[in-house]
């Protein structure tokens, strides 16, 4: 937990007084971590909303203004506008920021807020905070702002911060794109670590690294980045690949083209993407030239035959086709009025090209290559193009060199589609992007001619034409969603019997279980983490492990409320204990980080503050388990789950549906009937009814409550 105070002295309307960054850390209902802020404003008077508006809207022109909000009052309105704007100002630098925040608390003296601002990196998030801060107080301050100097440094300011603060962690554009899609689609994830996501816990967690998984092989893709490597598979299992050779020097790469025949394409050997690509070469003066560029990039030098066809970019995934797209070359085309550079000025000017790694297009280059096409044509750059005409200003398709994806999945020919997928299994790679040259995709390669001339491993899959895919990927990573049954346990007395109880009965139904407090961690009852550094680390390590499909959190004082939780949401919230760590107001600031995240509240009757706070609940199903024999203390709204004890046999009743088990004479476990009942309606939110865990319960030694 990082902590920062700043000075007060001389505090402008708006001052940002505190902030606080769990890594990885999770709480009050928000699915990623966020910055834990204290912000005071002095408000007084009316404030001038447009005049705000329009000067907070400087700092990033081109983003949406948040919706009015009427009849809000004056600072719920402000808390608004700061939690939008420095979402808005992360999400412009490339950030995996989702969650809008929200207001955590209000003090009681007026006039400062707790703010929770989904956040990756702290350091960039309390700079966008400190940024909008500032704009805000200079709105209150003077409502004419926006149309003064003061503005337009502020737009500077947005502007070096996205420069500065850029996104990091990102191996291309990809893992930002898989991260929204598990946002929008409700998986867990977390930062692993360098450029590796987790998505998912414990038994049904994954790891991406953009569109490489954990399930990539090592030995297909070294192949796949060797295109030499490649071919020769390909050629092997009957695919057809262009005829190319290794070169080692200009004249080398010359000579091979000489024999080849032009026109041809140079390469580097180990490089994808469209790196250092140089296609149609119709003589040695262009090979010498493609040969130094390509060099700058590898040493590896590939000459290859140029096959003639429309460039198509096919996405297998597990074997099966599931986006295809055509690349159309970086070009131009005329509307009569403008010269052929102009229309590139416009065309660049398109706000979806960014040379930024997360842009979906790239800009097109006025470069020696896109000179000489143009004088190839008969033109220079002072042409102007007539209406429609379209010229091509590169010679190689790709979307890194300015060219532009035209979604093609609907036309592909089943033949050309087998032929692709032949492609990914051949090189038994999960996911691939097959780069395929053809004529015309609706027709069978096998009439038309074709060339498969690479295949990607870690395919870019681009948001252009290819959005809904990242979604589509993840739905077959996770065909039976990405979470596991989690219980936190707050407040059980030292000594209790019911995780025991509860962890028996989930692995007499199968279950792998993990358990997890301040102490240790284990799974199906062999430790393996011993002496943790903190509840969070313990339970951090279970959450990570494919071993576990069942976990369960023991809360036994008030650390989550400065490290938050490694989860952000759990099947089971069970309140056992009133005085948490021996701080009675602990029960109540935990209750209100963790009842949001919890999908059930199981209350112990046994405990008179978590029956209070559990009758101050909405929204949240709420289960109250209790020893009484022949019913429960009231809790309007509640399902029940009551134990008891008679003659040998454990009767229990839960929502009105009564079990009965016979209790074996060597049984092994002490427990009251409290304590059943607790563990009951735990295991029952996890899933496992008492009627799967007859066996477990009929093991118990039902004792007599302990006098209050």
């Amino acid at each position: 937990m990082a902590a920062e105070h700043l000075p007060a002295a001389d505090q402008p309307a708006v001052t940002v007084l505190k902030v606080q960054f769990a890594i990885n850390g999770f709480g009050f209902g928000l699915r990623q971590p966020f910055l834990n802020a204290v912000v005071s404003a002095r408000l007084h008077g009316a404030i001038d909303w447009p005049g705000m508006d329009r000067l907070l809207a400087a700092l990033l022109p081109s983003a949406t203004a948040p919706e009015a909000v009427p009849g809000e009052d004056a600072e719920a309105a402000l808390t608004r506008r700061i939690l939008h704007w420095t979402h808005a100002l992360q999400r412009a630098a490339g950030h995996p920021v989702f969650d809008r925040g929200k207001v955590l608390n209000r003090r009681a003296d007026g006039g400062a807020w707790q703010l929770a601002l989904p956040a990756q990196d702290h350091v960039a998030a309390g700079r966008a905070l400190r940024l909008v801060c500032a704009v805000a107080a200079r709105g209150i301050a003077d409502p004419s702002a926006a149309e003064t100097a003061f503005a337009a440094d502020r737009r500077a300011d947005a502007l070096a911060f996205i420069k500065e603060c850029p996104a990091k962690g990102f191996s291309g554009s990809n893992t930002l794109h898989f991260l929204a899609a598990a946002h929008e689609k409700r998986l867990p994830w977390f930062h692993l670590t360098g450029a590796v996501y987790q998505i998912g816990v414990g038994v049904r967690s994954r790891w991406i690294d953009s569109s490489f998984t954990d399930a990539t092989p090592v030995i297909a893709t070294n192949i796949a980045r060797n295109k030499l490597g490649t071919a020769h598979v390909l050629r092997q299992s009957g695919i057809p690949v262009p005829d190319h050779a290794q070169v080692g020097s200009a004249d080398d790469a010359v000579r091979v083209a000489d024999r080849l025949g032009y026109p041809v394409v140079v390469k580097p050997l180990d490089k994808d993407g469209g790196v250092g690509v140089a296609a149609g070469l119709k003589d040695a003066a262009g090979v010498r030239r493609a040969y130094d560029a390509a060099r700058k990039f590898s040493n590896a030098i590939l000459v290859e035959k140029h096959v003639e066809g429309r460039d198509y970019r096919l996405v297998v995934l597990h074997g099966t086709l599931i986006w295809a797209l055509e690349r159309v070359p970086g070009g131009v085309t005329g509307d009569g009025v403008q010269s052929i550079r102009q229309l590139v000025d416009t065309l660049n000017a398109d706000p979806r090209r960014s040379k930024a790694s997360s842009a979906p297009l790239k800009p097109l280059d006025f470069d020696v290559e896109a000179v000489e096409l143009i004088e190839e044509a008969g033109m220079d750059a002072d042409t102007v193009l007539p209406e429609g005409q379209w010229l091509r200003l590169r010679r190689a398709a790709n979307v890194a060199s300015g060219g532009m994806p035209v979604g093609m999945f609907e036309k592909v020919h089943p033949a050309n589609r087998l032929l692709a997928e032949r492609a990914a299994r051949a090189l038994r790679l999960d996911i691939a992007g097959v780069d395929l040259l053809i004529p015309d995709i609706e027709r069978p390669w096998t009439e038309t001619g074709a060339a498969i001339c690479e295949v990607n491993a870690q395919p870019t899959i681009g948001t252009t034409t290819s959005a809904h895919v990242y979604g589509q990927v993840l739905d077959r990573l996770f065909p039976s969603g990405a979470r596991i049954p989690i219980a936190a346990i707050v407040g059980l007395p030292a000594g209790s019997p019911v995780p025991v109880l509860v962890e028996r009965m989930l692995a007499a139904n199968g279950r792998r279980v993990g358990v997890a407090d301040a102490g240790a961690a284990r799974i199906s009852g062999e430790t393996v983490v011993s002496a943790p550094a903190s509840l969070f680390m313990a339970a951090r390590a279970l959450l990570g492990d494919t071993g576990v499909d069942s976990a369960l959190v023991l809360i036994g004082d008030d650390t989550p409320l400065t490290s938050l939780l490694p989860f952000d949401l759990c099947s089971v919230l069970a309140l056992a204990g009133d005085a948490v760590g021996g701080k009675a107001n602990a029960l109540a600031d935990l209750g209100r980080m963790m009842v949001p995240m919890c999908g059930r509240l199981v209350v112990d009757a046994r405990a008179d503050r978590c029956v209070a706070l559990a009758g101050r609940v909405r929204g949240v199903p709420v289960t109250l388990a209790s020893g009484v024999p022949g019913g429960t203390p009231g809790l309007a709204g509640a399902s029940t789950v009551t134990a008891a004890v008679e003659g040998g046999v454990l009767r229990l009743v839960a929502d009105g549906t009564a079990l009965e088990v016979a209790l074996a004479e060597d049984a092994d476990l002490a427990c009251t009937a409290a304590d059943v009942a607790l563990a009951v309606a735990v295991s029952a939110g996890l899933g496992c009814s008492a009627a799967q865990a007859r066996g477990v319960l009929s093991r118990v030694r039902v004792e007599a409550a302990a006098a209050a």
